[in-house]
């Protein structure tokens, strides 16, 4: 029987003021509570994913202790299966026991140190694990983006989204993957891509908003980039346009 594929269905931002986060996705993006916590913790979903609002606070612990978006959770089939595939790739890499209600089960760490939560258990989500979703792409600024485009498509298998524009773009272009429903864009963090201020880590994402109003470089209360913009192409395989 062949491996359920894994797909992104969890993404963190750090937020000090949560509840008015939450209050802004589900209005312009028709998230829905899913749960919160005593901290101020605020998890929403659109069906297909979990974004945890999680307040930033020292006890948190967190390498990257700042407001904004933080981290992906990837559903998987089987963790073991995963862990092993990370331990050929990087033997000397950090797998940790992830903490708190609101995430996975294990959380690993790519090479250039990005945490990724795992689950076996879809992060709380039921229904059909195929709902397709607003979240459509997610952007993390790197060092090299080639490498990490390989380590991700080596331990979850997310396929390779060709990219036209890559004889522009220098000596390290973006590289984008797909798990199928979610593109994930790996981009130079010095290159010209990433703009004026760039943003180490998870940098953006982009969610498609109720009806059909886009209002290109929008961000959230927090100053998140959230905006969908056109012509991203999500399928296995398929071509990158911009």
């Amino acid at each position: 029987m062949a491996e359920r594929p894994a797909r992104i269905r969890y993404l963190t931002i750090f937020s000090e003021k949560p509840e008015a986060l939450a209050v802004y996705y589900g209005q312009r993006f028709g998230f829905t509570e899913m749960a919160r916590a005593d901290s101020g913790d605020v998890s929403l979903t659109d069906g297909a994913i979990r974004l945890a609002i999680v307040r930033l606070r020292d006890s948190l612990g967190e390498v990257q202790m700042t407001p904004g978006l933080h981290h992906l959770g990837v559903d998987v089939e089987s963790i073991e299966v995963v862990k092993a595939r990370f331990r050929r790739l990087c033997p000397r890499g950090v797998l940790v026991p992830e903490r708190g209600s609101q995430r996975g089960e294990v959380r690993l760490y790519d090479p250039e140190c990005n945490p990724i939560g795992l689950s076996v258990r879809s992060f709380g989500l039921s229904g059909d694990p195929e709902t397709p979703g607003r979240l459509r792409l997610v952007t993390i600024d790197a060092l090299d983006p080639a490498a990490l485009a390989d380590f991700y498509a080596g331990v979850f298998g997310f396929s390779a989204v060709p990219n036209p524009l890559a004889h522009r773009q220098g000596a390290r272009p973006d590289c984008s993957l797909s798990d199928g429903h979610i593109m994930i864009t790996f981009r130079d963090y010095y290159g010209v891509t990433a703009g004026p201020s760039p943003r180490y880590g998870v940098s953006s994402c982009i969610i498609q908003p109720l009806g059909s109003t886009v209002a290109n470089g929008e961000r959230d209360p927090d100053g998140n980039s959230v905006t969908l913009t056109s012509g991203i192409s999500l399928e296995r395989g398929a071509s990158w346009r911009a």
